[in-house]
């Protein structure tokens, strides 16, 4: 009965992508009744996974979300504000962590971290954009339009403490960390998340406007920070 409704949600095309209608035929022709139903129902069950996901960015706000990165003094108690939250908070939480994070994948802020980090690797931008966010968001929205702005927000190496160091790689884990305390399971929080809509963190391709061989270009993209930074000062 199951098989009979899926491929009745098929034809009327309830499920898209999976099966087009047009070619219904001929598969069934080609491969037989019994192996396209079976791939009707693989496709199925996905499409009924992807539904009963529950979408984490009901759970928190983005006004609340940053209204905790602000107690945090700038990361430097996050977890401590995270443990107040509800499980399904955290999950909200972790939301709108991972949709900054991928908003900041951008060249130019890329750029800056490269002046003033002398150097940064993939995995480098991703803990500098852990940085960025714990900073507030006044500094990630201004940093977002100008990124040449963070110029005047990192603090100098001569003066900087641990957690004004523009990597915070320990912050991404800070969620799953709170719950794996809380349930005793260090690995909860990743078998949890698969239940949950969250925003993509895998990298994208994006156009450079600089070259690691090319200096002058990297000061086109951030001429203050350079001017500061560049052969004068770096972490």
């Amino acid at each position: 009965m199951k098989l009979f409704k899926n491929f009745v949600s098929i034809i009327m095309g309830a499920v898209t992508g999976c099966v087009h209608s047009g070619s219904v035929k001929a598969e069934i022709s080609e491969r037989g009744i019994d192996n396209h139903l079976s791939e009707v129902a693989r496709c199925d069950d996905k499409a009924e996974s992807a539904i009963m996901k529950k979408d984490a960015s009901k759970f928190l706000s983005e006004e609340a979300f940053w209204t905790i990165i602000a107690d945090s003094d700038r990361g430097r108690n996050l977890k401590q504000c995270l443990t107040a939250l509800s499980d399904e908070e955290l999950f909200g939480f972790e939301y709108w962590w991972r949709t900054f994070m991928s908003a900041s994948y951008k060249q130019d802020l890329w750029a800056v971290a490269y002046v003033v980090l002398g150097g940064c690797s993939d995995d480098g931008f991703e803990y500098f954009r852990c940085w960025l966010i714990a900073q507030g968001k006044n500094v990630y929205c201004e940093a977002m339009n100008d990124a040449d702005s963070l110029c005047d927000v990192i603090v100098a190496p001569s003066e900087a403490d641990d957690m004004d160091y523009p990597e915070q790689e320990d912050l991404g884990y800070a969620v799953a960390e709170v719950l794996g305390e809380r349930k005793g399971e260090e690995g909860y929080f990743y078998d949890m998340v698969e239940n949950y809509e969250m925003p993509d963190l895998l990298d994208r391709d994006v156009d450079f406007e600089w070259s690691e061989d090319d200096e002058k270009s990297i000061r086109n993209v951030c001429p203050r920070t350079y001017d500061k930074w560049w052969g004068k000062m770096s972490f």
